[in-house]
């Protein structure tokens, strides 16, 4: 078992979800969604860089704080982008 599975195993039951910082690194991140998602607990997410939103929705966020942020940082995240256009 990985040490993010078993950390979200051993918040499983004891809280109603898990809200991540954008600081944690993709691969960990995702990995932390997708157990989170099998445990049956929802993950409201700060998406770190690297990471578009539509990869961490199909991964299974249950929400994305700060969207307007986060949606206009996707396209840079996923190499569509340079910048946001200013």
């Amino acid at each position: 078992m990985t040490a993010v599975a078993a950390l979200v195993d051993e918040l499983a039951g004891r809280v109603d979800f898990i809200k991540t910082h954008n600081a944690i690194p993709p691969a960990v991140f995702l990995a932390l969604v997708r157990h989170a998602r099998e445990r049956g607990i929802k993950v409201a997410a700060h998406l770190p860089a690297g990471v578009p939103a539509w990869t961490a929705a199909e991964a299974g966020v249950s929400s994305i704080e700060h969207a307007a942020e986060s949606l206009s940082a996707s396209p840079i995240y996923a190499g569509l982008a340079k910048d946001f256009g200013h």
